[in-house]
């Protein structure tokens, strides 16, 4: 593989990128020199690619390659190539010609059939392309965008029918064999499209910013903020994931996680956000995600159609997402569905969303229309449905008469404040439906009957849904793009640049100070080997932390100085521990030095929340002001020992409470650290010395797939309230598992990755330990809730005997200690499966 460097920003000529890209074989990668920082490449003519390559801006930042408004930028030419763009803006593309017999297909970029296409850290502003504003994805080909940005890119020009703002796809096909730089064939498979911690704001196109044609899409960790489809779904719209509508129960997936959609419209008909249709077999999941003040005539937040109703038709999972403050003109103001295979809600909030129209004809469902005329069975559990509003009819739920509602069951869910301009057609759904059971409706009247069992309550007090965008675009890594403007040369001001690395500090500050706690970024160390590196929602700070990867060495360490007052302190470190390597870790503060391996593989090999962990490297250490602290890595295969923090929180010589273990429970009733004679109003708790006895796939390990925490009790027998009826519930009787774990303390949940765990809780408590085998606590109410013995092991299990499906002791405690069995029937007994130390202390 050859380096070859662009020195010049001319068109064309010696040391340009036009010369770079024809003298370059397959496999070589083209860079830039340090003096095209701030620059711009003004292109006459589109570039053309016919050979597999990486063309990477990280040496210039800021580098712009704009089409002046009158060229696409690149073309990636039909011979089976796999390109990478990485840390580039691709600004001012064109590709409009008004031939009304054929489209001109993506303003920046075109990938022709059965090539693949990877974007990292880049940048597409003002592009516009008669079918894609920003990126076409041909036939066959595959597309994945990471850390990226698109801005104001138009693909509405020639309203044509595969046109979205930013980016489209164009459908399946064999795939394209791609020649790797080691001279080995690879073969890919249906066409795709991956996109990853990527923002994409006011693009328009005939639909929305996303568009993709029998193909799987796969979205996460991303922002979709006022973007606007004329056609239909203002972010994204989907046809298809299977790879050809003719191949019956083929089936495809259309994922979408972990999205914020925010102001999106809709000037078509159907889904102000996601407008996601399916054919057989398709199966379409939205989850982790917030969906607010999107605008449609049908489907305000989000509509999903699925087309043939044959043995195996798509469906619709939602679940632990919000969906708010949308807006629908005609049906369905958060949801409209007719997925033929059923619908399932979980975990969910349907909030303010509204039907309403000044005409006053026939707006239904303002939360939810459920169109679906077949006898497919949907569910909605363990979701709230607050303050919707329809102006004729269902200000809640709207059911087709097909079936009368008798196909959709609803469970341990709550409504309150749903309305209908029609009181007479208020109630909860439009016909009765099925009851699963523990569900609470808000009725002054006891008229409604929609839910039979359903417990009609006066005043239902939900807490109140934060829908503000502000807080979750800045979690998602979002920032506002640098509007480009454009001077009578067309020559943009370029946004800012992709992610560099950080010059060394001599003396690093904490970055954050709080109840005398100092933390410093890694990045804002003395780094030596190390470089930052800056991804999208990673869960660090503005998205920053120091890695080995692309330093070209294994090994680096980072220098920094205590600037806190004397005294003892402890010593954490924040960490990527992703799942393909074992890297090794030194920390040495002052005169105290600590070894660890990043061995607990968490599921996932990319910097994620998900692979984000920390852990007390030194328990306590004497330090004063200008002391010297050094974290090292050596990174193995694919995990670069990454860090996020250093953590110094002072080690107070007060001793911590003893005996705080009771019968299984914490008991905080009788805590005086203060010494003035009464209980304790707050007290800091500390989960110490996590470690686990067994494989990540055993569910008692600290892996994603087991969930532990702690919940309140009323006595050392573990008797807990029932939230929704107010009743007392002892273990062993029913629905003690649901009301116990509604009344679980989140700020105590450990299925963080965290080693150890501090926070305030009140005094005057108790607190019970908790277990759930293979799942999540919302898998478990929805799937198990009666806690029965399950053959895939999803299970509660508590400190009371009587409570646990095998009617066997689970935990043991001693003193400040915890141990878990968390295996059916006893397991080993040895109680070794998850322990951990519980501490008390002054806050």
């Amino acid at each position: 593989m050859t380096i070859i460097t662009v020195s010049s920003t001319a068109d064309s000529g010696e040391k340009t990128l036009r010369e770079a890209i024809l003298k370059a074989k397959s496999g070589d990668t083209i860079r830039f020199n340090s003096a095209l920082a701030n620059k711009t490449i003004r292109l006459n003519k589109q570039l053309v690619v016919d050979k597999s390559l990486t063309i990477d801006g990280s040496d210039a930042p800021n580098l712009t390659i704009s089409g002046e408004r009158k060229t696409r930028i690149l073309r990636v030419d039909y011979k089976y190539s796999d390109l990478v763009l990485r840390n580039l803006t691709f600004a001012n593309g064109r590709a409009v010609d008004n031939n009304p017999d054929k489209s001109q297909r993506g303003g920046a970029i075109e990938l022709v059939d059965s090539n693949n296409l990877v974007v990292e850290n880049s940048r597409f502003i003002n592009n516009t392309g008669e079918r894609s504003g920003a990126i076409f994805v041909g036939y066959g080909s595959k597309a994945k965008v990471r850390n990226s940005l698109f801005d104001g890119n138009d693909g509405s020009v020639a309203n044509d029918g595969f046109s979205a703002g930013a980016i489209s796809t164009y459908g399946g096909g064999e795939g394209a064999t791609v020649v790797n730089s080691n001279g080995e064939r690879n073969v890919g498979g249906d066409a795709s499209l991956d996109i990853r911690d990527t923002t994409f704001t006011n693009n328009k196109g005939t639909f929305g910013a996303v568009y993709t044609l029998l193909g799987e899409l796969k979205v996460e960790d991303s922002v979709f903020k006022n973007n606007e489809g004329m056609n239909g779904g203002g972010a994204i719209f989907t046809d298809g994931a299977n790879g050809s509508e003719k191949q019956d129960n083929l089936g495809g997936t259309t994922l979408i996680r972990n999205i914020l959609a925010d102001g999106n419209i809709s000037r078509g008909d159907y889904g102000g956000a996601l407008f996601l249709s399916g054919y057989s077999g398709d199966k379409i999941i939205v989850e982790n995600s917030k969906i607010i003040n999107n605008q449609a005539p049908r489907g305000g937040g989000l509509a999903v159609q699925s087309y043939r109703d044959e043995e195996n038709p798509a469906s619709l999972v939602i679940r632990n997402s919000t969906i708010a403050n949308n807006k629908s003109t005609s049906q369905g103001g958060g949801l409209w569905s007719d997925a033929k295979g059923g619908v399932k809600i979980e975990n969910s909030t349907f909030f303010g969303n509204q039907v309403t129209n000044s005409k006053g004809n026939g707006q239904i469902g303002g939360a939810i229309v459920l169109n679906n005329q077949t006898e497919a069975k949907s569910t909605i559990t363990n979701t709230k449905f607050i303050n919707n509003y329809a102006d004729v009819q269902s200000g809640n739920i709207w059911v087709s008469s097909k079936n009368r509602g008798e196909n959709l069951t609803i469970r341990n869910s709550q409504f309150a404040g749903n309305r209908s301009g029609n009181k007479k057609l208020e109630n909860t759904v439009n016909f009765q439906v099925t009851d699963g059971g523990r569900n609470v409706v808000q009725n002054t009247n006891d008229t409604d009957e929609a839910i039979a069992g359903a417990k009609l309550v006066e005043d239902l007090q939900i807490d109140p849904v934060p829908v503000d965008s502000g807080k979750d675009l800045k979690d998602l890594g979002y920032q506002p793009p640098v509007k480009t403007v454009v001077s009578p040369q067309s020559q943009p001001i370029s946004p800012a640049s992709p992610p560099t690395p950080s010059n060394p500090k001599p003396d690093p500050a904490p970055k954050s100070i709080k109840n005398n706690l100092l933390r410093y970024e890694a990045e804002e160390l003395n780094l030596n080997g190390y470089q930052v590196e800056t991804i999208k929602g990673s869960g660090a700070s503005g998205g920053k932390h120091i890695s080995l990867k692309g330093t070209g060495q294994d090994k680096g360490f980072a220098t920094g100085k205590f600037t806190g007052k004397t005294g003892k302190y402890q010593v954490k470190v924040g960490y990527y521990d992703e799942n393909d390597g074992q890297s090794q870790a030194k920390i040495t503060v002052g005169e105290e030095t600590t070894s660890f391996t990043f061995d607990r593989d968490f599921p996932d090999s990319w910097v994620k929340p998900t692979s984000k962990t920390s852990r007390v490297a030194i328990k306590e250490v004497q330090l004063k002001s200008g002391d010297t602290f050094k974290i090292e890595g050596n990174s193995d295969k694919g995990e670069f020992a990454r860090f996020d923090y250093v953590e110094f929180s002072p080690v107070k010589d007060t001793k911590p409470s003893k005996d705080v273990v009771n019968k299984g429970v914490v008991d905080l009733r009788n805590v005086d650290l203060d010494g003035n004679g009464k209980t304790d109003k707050k007290v800091s708790l500390t989960l110490d010395d996590i470690d686990t006895k067994v494989s990540n796939n055993n569910s008692g390990g600290l892996s994603g797939n087991s969930s532990r925490g702690f919940y309140q009790v009323l006595d050392t027998k573990g008797t807990v309230v029932d939230t929704l009826t107010n009743e007392r519930i002892k273990p062993g009787e029913e629905g003690y598992e649901t009301a116990a774990l509604s009344q679980r303390i989140s700020k105590l949940e450990f299925d963080t990755n965290d080693a150890s765990l501090n926070t305030q809780v009140d005094g005057g408590i108790l607190l019970a330990p908790y277990l759930i085998s293979n799942g999540s606590v919302e898998e478990f109410i929805d799937k198990n809730p009666d806690n029965s013995v399950d053959k895939s092991g999803l299970n509660a299990y508590f400190p009371f005997g009587k409570a646990n499906p095998d009617g066997q002791t689970h935990f043991k405690s001693s003193e400040n200690s915890f141990g878990f069995e968390n295996l059916h029937n006893g397991g080993t007994t040895d109680f070794q499966d998850l322990t951990f130390e519980v501490q008390v202390r002054r806050p």
